[in-house]
């Protein structure tokens, strides 16, 4: 008896995160089939107000997401696509709430090579393609940091809230001041 229901919890445990089909986003598969997807679920509605699809849906080549949710302002999603010289072009969203009327409001960027390399080396440096942690979501006080990332098939996404790991903090920092022209609000 003892047997059969370790395979039952072992059966149920798989279930909880379950393979995903052919087309489908690993985003929505995290948000449906896993308890740690109630992390993202703001973030994938944030993405569907914007019209934006997972990086792993709709792939740009090397392609990359920030998005920071501070605890009294606008969540604000930064969009990076990197170009075959290694610059890229950033567009920032300033991301609508329900009650909000009117146009998102849009900043476009190009980024030097010096800037996305700075930017790739720290998300390299904080390990981000091998990271595996989603936080908290927003507290009273606190931010959430969110990171998607695509390269060719390689596909990561990354949630914490305050604090992130070091680099990954410095590179979304660094990124909303590049694309913003301001420090993230708190």
């Amino acid at each position: 008896m003892r047997a059969t229901g370790l395979l039952v919890a072992a059966i149920f445990a798989s279930s909880l995160c379950a393979p995903l089909s052919a087309k489908e986003s690993q985003l929505w598969g995290l948000i449906d089939n896993c308890a740690e997807g109630n992390f993202l679920k703001d973030y994938a509605t944030d993405l569907k107000r914007l019209g934006l699809e997972p990086l792993d849906i709709a792939p740009h080549g090397e392609s990359f997401r920030f998005e920071i949710v501070p605890a009294f302002a606008k969540h604000v999603l930064i969009d990076l696509v990197v170009r075959p010289d290694g610059s890229a072009d950033a567009t920032a969203y300033e991301v609508p709430s329900d009650s909000d009327s009117g146009p998102t409001k849009t900043i476009h960027k190009h980024l030097a090579r010096r800037d996305v390399q700075e930017f790739q080396h720290l998300l390299e440096e904080g390990e981000f393609w091998t990271r595996y942690h989603f936080g908290w979501g927003p507290g009273l006080d606190t931010q959430e940091w969110i990171f998607e990332g695509s390269i060719g098939n390689d596909y990561q996404i990354f949630s914490t809230s305050d604090p992130a790991p070091n680099t990954l903090e410095s590179a979304g920092t660094m990124l909303f001041h590049w694309v913003m022209g301001r420090d993230i609000p708190r």
